[in-house]
């Protein structure tokens, strides 16, 4: 390389050398949240837009910006804290095993080996750091070129996170996403053979929980295949393994998987009963699992079922209105007429709907009567 390149090597390696500095005397802040502002931006100055600035300085002594690094970048804090859930803590309590990342083309170059794959890898992450330092955001082409290559190559998915990261902290969210997407690929095989409860899965499980850049992406299919991997890995009837499990229903529940969902849902539910510690530590637990099942039941369209449950839930508590009005539509479905116009009634009366929403209520209400009138009509005309 030219002595170009090498300093801007150099300046490159200084500025994170600050970085990880820096990260370690603030602690990443704790700020619990459920979802922040776009990615940042790739500048050689680090400086991410609403970031709140520290200065350092390289080597050379050109002053960079530093960005305050957070904790809750990496872990989610709202979402996961699904039932069985624990007050005391338990979502912060996983940020014990967090290290900050490596600088990420230096630590591929130390874990690449000398195939063909890892060779291209190699050159596809030589070319993202090029232009990483001239300022110039990499292009989707690369992005999917350097996940495929990172998928072929011969580093573990715990490599793949520990890149992810640092990639995520210096470019943002989708060339980190690229990079957990194809660890998690690799972790499937890569831990096949592991038995559920195996301590040996720990290191990895830690690492998945420092995944939050898939929910701000909303890739819900790399979530399902790290909440399956979760579920399969953590023991048995475990509180990790529950929580996964309630996990993995909200990502197949986004791509309209409800079925699927509604059947694991009721397995977990059933998990919950098995070991008895549903609502122990937090009482909102047993609303929260009536609203899930009630939901997806009435989601993937097994009515019947679902009216129990929402039954449960309406009147009360933050699901309330959903509840409410999936039960209306619930009864309307099975024929219940009149429990749905009392349904109806209650809806408009304790929420504040828009004239054209009771409007459009009111109307299912009559078009569900009078379709049901009809269809009696059809077969008794068609009796012998």
């Amino acid at each position: 390389m030219g002595t170009e390149a090498r300093d801007a090597r150099t300046r490159l390696a200084s500025v994170l050398a600050v970085l990880i500095v820096a990260l370690w005397a603030v602690g990443f802040a704790v700020v619990p949240g459920r979802r922040f502002g776009d990615a940042r931006q790739s500048a050689p100055s680090l400086l991410g837009p609403g970031l709140a600035p520290h200065e350092g300085r390289s080597n050379g002594g050109i002053p960079v910006d530093v960005p305050l690094g957070l904790l809750c970048d990496y872990y989610e804090h709202g979402f996961e804290h699904a039932p069985p859930r624990d007050p005391r803590g338990v979502m912060q309590r996983r940020e014990t095993f967090y290290r900050p990342p490596p600088p990420p083309a230096e630590f591929l170059r130390s874990k690449i080996g000398t195939s063909v794959d890892d060779r291209r890898l190699q050159g596809l992450v030589d070319r993202w750091e090029a232009d990483w330092l001239a300022g110039h955001p990499p292009a989707g082409a690369i992005i999917a070129q350097l996940q495929e290559a990172a998928g072929r190559s011969s580093l573990d998915a715990i490599a793949l996170i520990e890149a992810a990261k640092g990639f995520e902290f210096l470019e943002g969210d989708q060339l980190a996403a690229a990079f957990f997407d194809a660890a998690l690929l690799k972790a499937e095989p890569q831990y096949a053979l592991t038995q559920p409860g195996d301590p040996a899965a720990l290191p990895l499980l830690h690492e998945l929980d420092q995944t939050k850049a898939l929910w701000r992406l909303k890739d819900y299919p790399a979530l399902e295949r790290r909440f399956r991997l979760a579920r399969r890995l953590y023991a048995p009837l475990s509180v990790e393994s529950r929580r996964s499990g309630y996990l993995l229903v909200d990502a197949l529940f986004y791509q309209d998987r409800f079925d699927e969902a509604a059947d694991l849902i009721l397995a977990v539910q059933a998990e919950h009963r098995r070991v008895g510690d549903l609502g122990l530590l937090e009482s909102s637990d047993l609303y929260e699992m009536n609203y899930e099942q009630g939901f997806l039941l009435f989601s993937a369209g097994r009515f019947e079922a679902a009216i129990p449950l929402l039954k449960l839930v309406s009147g009360r508590g933050e699901h309330d209105q959903v509840a409410e009005q999936a039960l209306f539509r619930a009864l309307l479905q099975t024929g219940h007429f009149d429990q749905a116009r009392v349904c109806l009634a209650d809806l408009l009366t304790r929420f504040k709907l828009a004239p054209w929403s009771q409007a459009a209520l009111a109307r299912e209400l009559d078009e569900s009567i009078q379709q049901d009138q009809w269809r009696r009509q059809t077969l008794a005309s068609t009796d012998p």
